[in-house]
């Protein structure tokens, strides 16, 4: 009978299995407990920080709390692997009575425990519990241990990272984000090494067993998640009080102690312009504020309220070796978790189903409040570029909407992607666009100020925002947002002109016919013509396409040209008729672009790639559409240009006849960009100068431009002769294509790799560890590959992820590399890594890279092989799947391009045959972001 079963549960699809799975444990607590303060004492005891693996300590928490109904149990968390009840007592007004029996649900962290006496509802009680506790040491959430060296000596440390569940791994609570409550802790620790906590502390000593114990004063009422402390031997450095009042400080490893100064100016800055915007001061909830750099992270960063953590790249800056995209990146990150003091802190989403409430306001604020401080970086311009338009892609095809149900560990985590922070913040600006940003400001004060310290849905947030809004198309904002986060994808809006009307439509935009077309939108239309260009800055929409109808608009019959969504701030596409379509063509090739601004430009550019790619429009008319890039400079505007040639070049295969047709035709259009942005011309005092030449340089030499890869050369040498790196901003292109171009690659990578041992800045080790994939010697690779798999290489387990990125995204033997050394090492991999969904998240990485037959039968022979389980495989099936789309892409695409090039169509050829691996030729094609900026990028959006 048993093996009967078995063979039923086998024949299953992995989703099914996983939904019968999560479906037959119950991970919820039951509604009926409040709990009110959490008063904690853990004890770190003297052997953690010095001994490798002592992992040890112990513990004790108080909880107090009301139920709502008669009950003789309490239910809370606390990890099975990680913590161990030795005991339990319930407090009441009649005295103290001990549990009769504790039992839990190792798979869903449930703890049941029994009492004699039935507790009454509407009584307070407390539950009284001692532990023993172990930190973690394999992977880095919870309570754990990290470590790092400092000449020749390792000291160690103890930190926390509790979202989204991992506070039930420290201790024993309620761990729930609508569990909110107060929390005092103490810790206590070995005297000579310092604590912080959410909240100030005050330190006793006792000399006797030479430790110290920390008091931290009460929290605000919060969730479990962000409690927070670190204990360890970190300096500190002190910036402006926040607000004029409260203290501030940087604290990190003390050799980094020197790379604090932009965290220190950020912050304070930050927070004013938070405080004016939002109306409600930082000061009001909390005393302090630090922010800590750890060296081991999983996360980009995390908003513990009072004491926020991040990974030393995303907060230590040095001012002589730090590239602007890097202090663009550590500014912006600050402002994100910052935000999150008011935006998940002070008023938490309910339920992780609909985290968006915290990280899309994050995403939001984490652009606006840096272009506020930082005006020359033109964040609002990126916020389109690198969160709209970006998302814009795996939303065409997701099944995930913004609010998507959640339920086991792995359903929660697996809200913490794309559509979370970067749909859930492009759905909001559309919506700030909506109100207007006077009313949108005033109504999120309201909002605040009706949920602090509490738990709010989507439908709070809208019914507060749609207050007294008028010339709705629905009867409130909620109906109109429903769709907007209960579907997936987005619309794209078709456009047709018949004399002076012009007729709008909508479908939902897939990018493969297997995606689902049903969903239609409430969308918000704006839109400007030739006639009046200064209505491109009314973003208030002048009409409205309801779900399921059409719309006609009259429109002046002088028109030359019409564009939709103005700057681009609703979300949805725009396609046009094939007339409209050369009308816009031809503005574009006007002077000044027929007044068309930079961000409707790169819309635009953005929209006519994808249309290209799923159909909407031919090859023909998209490279008639882009003709004007011939004369643009626009680091915004290029932007998505080069994302849209990158995925072409992806698809086609660099090394084939058609890819190098595309090469020469992308080199001719980017010759004026490349030209106003020349490799020998730095000046880092000029940010978005800088972003475009490192960029387009970037393209150059990835196209073979001889310019450029013989000046990365140039400077390689200088920098292996000489020990002087080469200019912040334009390392990632001279360690890149100094060491592709080598004519001694052994020696050039071994000279890398030395730099990369020898100093200790993290984002110069990210820079370093991304350029190193860049070589095409499957040895070297092989080598390279392999120094994950060992713990004394210098590579932390969080860059892990990162040097295999390395590998796959610089070339096309790379992708073949890595798929052998994975399969190849896949048991030793799952041992070692920290994360089973990093490792799906490698396949999914590499699948997306794959441009030969040959590549997709590893892939599927890995798939096949066994050895994956359910985790990642799941994953590794959607990576298949997005790989075999990319074929059918191929497919479909191929002939027309061969016919716009003018060459004859070799169908039945491999247009992508791999290139030897130890060739240096243009055909070390890269993906589309700057190869140093890609990986940056991916830390960012990984947390």
């Amino acid at each position: 009978m048993k093996d009967s079963n078995m063979k039923q549960v086998q024949l299953l699809t992995v989703p099914v299995l996983l939904t019968i799975l999560s479906t037959a444990f119950s991970y919820r607590l039951p509604t009926i407990y409040s709990p009110s303060l959490y008063t904690i004492h853990l004890v770190v005891p003297p052997e953690v920080f010095t001994t490798e693996n002592a992992t040890s300590y112990t513990g004790n928490v108080s909880i107090a709390f009301t139920t709502s109904e008669n009950v003789s149990q309490v239910v809370l968390h606390a990890s099975a692997e990680f913590v161990n009840i030795t005991s339990c007592n319930l407090v009441d007004g009649s005295g103290t009575s001990a549990a009769t029996n504790i039992s839990r649900n190792s798979t869903t962290d449930l703890v049941n425990v029994t009492f004699d006496a039935t507790l009454a509802a509407g009584n307070g009680y407390t539950l009284e519990l001692v532990f023993t506790g172990k930190l973690s040491t394999k992977d880095m959430y919870g309570f754990y241990k990290s470590s790092y060296q400092e000449g020749n000596a390792t000291s160690y440390l103890v930190t926390t990272q509790m979202e989204p569940m991992h506070a039930r791994r420290a201790f024993p609570c309620f761990d729930e984000p609508q569990y909110k409550a107060n929390f005092s802790i103490s810790l206590t620790y070995p005297s000579g090494l310092s604590a912080l906590g959410n909240m100030a502390g005050t330190d006793t000593n006792n000399t006797t067993t030479n430790t110290t114990t920390t008091v931290f004063n009460t929290t605000p009422s919060m969730p479990t998640y962000l409690v927070a402390f670190i204990i360890s031997d970190f300096t500190c450095t002190s910036g402006n009080d926040i607000e004029g009042t409260l203290p501030y400080q940087v604290c990190s490893r003390n050799e980094t102690s020197d790379t604090r100064g932009l965290a220190v100016e950020v912050a304070p800055l930050s927070i004013d312009h938070l405080n004016t915007y939002l109306g409600l001061n930082y000061s009001e909830n909390m005393e302090k504020l630090d922010q800590v750099a750890i060296p081991d992270f999983s996360a980009g960063a995390m908003e513990n309220w009072g004491l926020i953590t991040y990974r030393e790249r995303g907060l230590l800056f040095d001012e002589n070796e730090t590239s602007n995209a890097y202090q663009q990146y550590i500014a912006s990150v600050i402002s994100h978790e910052l935000a999150h003091q008011w935006f998940g802190n002070l008023v938490t989403c309910k339920w992780w189903s609909e985290i968006f409430l915290n990280e899309g306001f994050a995403t939001f604020f984490e652009y606006f409040i840096t272009h506020e401080i930082y005006p020359q970086f033109e964040m609002d311009n990126q916020f389109v570029l690198k969160t709209l338009q970006y998302i814009f892609e795996e939303d065409s095809s997701s099944t995930e909407a913004l609010r998507n149900h959640a339920s086991s560990q792995s359903e929660i985590t697996a809200r913490f992607g794309g559509i979370t922070y970067d749909k859930g913040g492009s759905v909001l600006r559309m919506v700030q666009h909506i109100l207007g940003t006077d009313d949108w400001i005033a109504k999120l004060n309201v909002y605040l100020n009706t949920f602090a310290h509490s738990s709010a849905e989507p439908e709070d947030l809208w019914r507060i925002l749609g207050t007294n809004l008028t010339d709705l198309p629905a009867d409130n904002l909620t109906v109109i947002m429903e769709n907007w986060i209960d579907t997936p994808g987005y619309p794209v809006v078709h456009a047709s002109l018949n004399q002076t009307q012009l007729t709008l439509t909508q479908e939902r935009f897939v990018l493969s016919n297997k995606t689902s077309k049903n969903n239609t939108w409430y969308v918000p239309l704006t839109y400007t013509t030739s006639e009046n260009t200064s209505h491109f800055q009314n973003t208030t929409p002048v009409a409205w396409l309801t779900p399921n109808s059409s719309l006609n608009l009259t429109v002046s019959s002088n028109l030359s040209w019409i564009v939709l969504n103005n700057l681009q701030t609703g979300y949805y596409r725009v396609n046009y008729d094939s007339n409209l379509w050369l009308k816009l063509a031809t503005a574009l090739q006007q002077t000044n672009f027929s007044g068309i601004p930079e961000i409707n430009r790169a819309q635009i550019v953005n929209d006519a790639f994808n249309l290209a790619r799923a159909g909407h429009i031919t090859y023909t008319q998209l490279f008639n559409i882009v003709a004007f890039l011939s004369q643009e400079t626009s680091y915004t505007v290029w932007y998505p240009a080069f994302s849209g040639f990158s995925y072409l070049l992806k698809r086609i295969g660099i090394n084939s006849t058609l890819g190098a047709a595309i090469s020469e035709h992308v080199l001719n259009l980017t010759s004026t960009v490349v030209a106003s942005v020349p490799i020998t011309s730095t000046n880092s005092s000029n940010h978005i100068y800088t972003l475009n030449q490192v960029q387009a340089q970037s393209w150059a030499c990835k196209l073979g431009s001889s310019n450029c890869t013989s000046e990365a050369v140039r400077l390689f040498e200088a920098f292996k002769n000489t020990s002087t790196r080469p200019d912040k901003n334009l390392r990632s292109i001279v360690y890149c294509y100094g060491l592709k171009y080598s004519s001694d690659v052994s020696s050039d990578w071994a000279t890398l790799w030395n730099a990369y041992l020898s100093t200790s800045l993290s984002t110069e080790q990210v820079t370093i560890l991304s350029a190193l994939g860049c070589s095409e010697n499957e040895t070297i690779l092989n080598s390279y590959l392999s120094k994950t798999l060992s713990g004394d290489s210098g590579i932390r387990s969080q860059d892990y992820a990162l040097v295999f990125a390395a590998v796959y995204s610089s070339s096309t033997a790379g992708v073949s590399i890595a798929l052998d050394f994975l399969d190849n090492n896949y048991d030793h991999i799952i041992a070692r890594y920290t994360s089973l969904n990093g490792v799906g998240n490698i396949i999914k990485g590499i699948a997306e890279q794959i441009t030969t037959s040959e590549q997709l039968a590893k892939l599927e022979n890995l798939i096949k092989g066994g050895k994956l389980n359910s985790t990642v495989l799941e994953l590794a099936n959607a990576a298949l799947s997005s790989a075999h789309n990319n074929e059918q892409w191929v497919d479909t695409h191929k002939s027309s391009l061969y016919t716009y090039y003018g060459l004859p169509d070799d169908s039945n050829s491999n247009a992508t045959t791999l290139a030897p691996s130890t060739t240096t030729q243009s055909g070390a094609f890269k993906s589309s972001l700057t190869l140093g900026l890609v990986f940056l990028w991916v830390l960012l959006k990984m947390f």
